[in-house]
């Protein structure tokens, strides 16, 4: 699984391919970031914040192991040192999804959090209609903590969100 996959520092010339995939209609819908297009130079802007090093956030671009080719990006953000915790977000290009490489992006930012980072806690928000996307954490380990109501207001109406979460434990007996 992981093989498929590598991690990778962002870089500023990501920003031509990541824009584009901010835009896709099921990134606005799904991603809890925004709904709204992403301007060529808010992308720009963004990435340079993204790549900067800092002690609350870790950047990853996801590429594929054979051709080195970005397919997407994976973040450990909200950094709470004292709690050893981190939040998790990933975006896969749409035209790479149902192909293994979410999963392995998913488990190779665990690993990094938990090993490498001496992260507790890894923890999400994910709304309760993305399927796929909460077969794909719960296949890296993570469980349900709790329903959030009514968190998020998407396309004029309100939904609901899960909070996931795996601990250090249970994603190395995973």
């Amino acid at each position: 699984m992981r093989e498929k996959i590598s991690l990778r520092p962002l870089q500023i010339e990501d920003a031509a391919i990541t824009w584009h995939w901010r835009n896709q209609p099921a990134v606005m819908d799904f991603f809890s970031g925004h709904s709204f297009s992403v301007t060529y130079e808010d992308e720009l802007r963004w990435m340079e914040q993204e790549i900067i090093p800092s002690s609350a956030k870790r950047s990853f671009g996801v590429s594929l192991a054979s051709t080195n080719e970005l397919i997407g990006m994976t973040f450990l953000k909200n950094f709470q040192t004292n709690h050893r915790q981190a939040e998790f977000a990933i975006l896969i290009d749409a035209a790479h999804t149902g192909m293994g490489y979410g999963k392995a992006a998913c488990y190779e930012t665990f690993r990094i959090a938990f090993r490498e980072l001496g992260l507790h806690r890894v923890f999400l928000k994910v709304r309760v209609d993305n399927l796929a996307a909460i077969r794909i954490y719960e296949a890296c380990g993570m469980q349900v903590e709790g329903r959030l109501r009514d968190d998020m207001y998407k396309n004029g109406r309100f939904v609901d969100q899960f909070i996931m979460s795996v601990l250090e434990h249970e994603f190395n007996n995973h």
